[in-house]
């Protein structure tokens, strides 16, 4: 098994990437996105990341980027969790789709998660991996260990995971040019 090579997504070790969350969808289109998220695709804008950070304070409004790569739908969260809480209009996508996605903050682990149709292929805790741990999850897929967990930057492990996974590049320039945003009601 060919290891992955982690070193060409250390830009994400950046203190501005501090709490992201990444979902990357193949077989839905953009606006069903949005709207999983609970966002209407007619009030999109176009932010930056930066621009677009979830606050938790009341009455602060509460943001998903995304974008399309080839098949593929991408969502960012800058300092947002919805991606990998797979419920409401997230899970009804994973039903129907291929679904892959990593959280991490400074508030607890780094849960990493990927779904075919509905089917989980993949659920488990990169930090503990990172660690020496069994990653706490179920199932922890051999192709795992195509990073060398103790030797390398977590995040950066996880985004070439979740590329390779889903066959799509992860791009630094996703994070620091304007993408379609659209705010989240009911979470602000």
């Amino acid at each position: 098994m060919n290891m992955l090579d982690v070193q060409q997504y250390q830009w994400i070790a950046d203190q501005r990437y501090s709490a992201v969350t990444v979902a990357l969808f193949d077989g839905v289109t953009e606006d069903e996105v949005i709207r999983a998220y609970g966002g209407d695709p007619r009030s999109s804008e176009t932010a930056t990341f930066d621009e677009a950070f979830n606050s938790f304070e009341p009455g602060a409004p509460f943001w998903v980027q995304t974008l399309t790569v080839g098949s593929c739908i991408v969502a960012i969260e800058n300092n947002g969790y919805l991606g990998s809480a797979i419920e409401g209009g997230i899970e009804a996508l994973t039903q129907r789709a291929r679904f892959g996605s990593v959280k991490w903050s400074a508030t607890g682990g780094v849960p990493f998660l990927y779904i075919v149709n509905g089917d989980v292929v993949a659920d488990f805790d990169a930090l503990s991996l990172a660690g020496g741990g069994t990653g706490g999850g179920d199932p922890v897929p051999e192709w795992v260990t195509r990073v060398a967990w103790s030797d390398v930057d977590v995040q950066a492990a996880c985004l070439a995971l979740l590329s390779d996974v889903m066959n799509v590049p992860i791009e630094e320039k996703w994070f620091m040019t304007p993408l379609r945003t659209t705010r989240l009601p009911g979470l602000d």
